[in-house]
């Protein structure tokens, strides 16, 4: 079977491929800047389908957690 690069991705840091878990990294890894968890939700239902803001919360806390993403804390909030 075939992965997509973002499935080889995750598989290589652990992390269960999931469509969600796809459709955010990838919706993270295409975005110029660093998103709130809220922008990034309202991406990734735009371009791919519903998921829930808790699932994008708890997928960063993953990301972050295996070295994928950063939170960057400010006076404004987190930022990934």
């Amino acid at each position: 079977m075939a992965y997509s690069s973002t499935e080889k991705i995750l598989r290589d840091q652990g992390i269960r491929c999931t469509r969600p878990r796809v459709a955010i990294y990838e919706c993270l890894a295409s975005i110029d800047g660093h998103p709130t968890a809220e922008d990034l939700h309202s991406i990734v239902c735009e371009r791919y389908e519903h998921v829930s803001l808790a699932t994008i919360y708890n997928t960063l806390t993953v990301f972050e957690e295996t070295g994928l993403c950063r939170k960057i804390q400010s006076s404004a909030g987190s930022r990934f």
